[in-house]
């Protein structure tokens, strides 16, 4: 036996928990990592922040349909200097989401 697995079948040989202390930086990666072994169920409330979140990491592709609505984005989080130019056109936008009143209490007077 060496170290807490067991070297002839790969099973742990120790009923304590593997915390980050047990786990080398950079060791653990996408590449080990199964398809979705990781659910948001074990994953602690705030324990991914954007610090821990590489540049470019996150892309449109990697993002399931519906899975960031409003109920997902804090209030006044997304305001004009988070949105590229020209990126939000009539196609994106859902028949009768802006109304006036939408507009009043969402606009910058001049």
């Amino acid at each position: 036996m060496r170290g807490p697995f067991n070297a002839t079948n790969g099973v742990v040989a120790t009923t304590a928990d593997i915390n980050a202390a047990d786990i080398a930086d950079q060791a653990v990666s996408n590449a080990k990592l199964a398809i979705d072994a990781v659910q948001g169920a074990v994953i602690a409330a705030s324990a991914i922040t954007t610090t821990k979140i590489q540049d470019d990491a996150i892309s449109t592709a990697k993002i399931a349909a519906n899975a960031v609505t409003a109920n997902e984005i804090a209030a006044n989080a997304v305001t004009a200097n988070e949105i590229a130019a020209n990126s939000v056109t009539a196609s994106e936008l859902v028949t009768g989401t802006i109304t006036a009143k939408t507009l009043f209490y969402g606009a910058k007077l001049l």
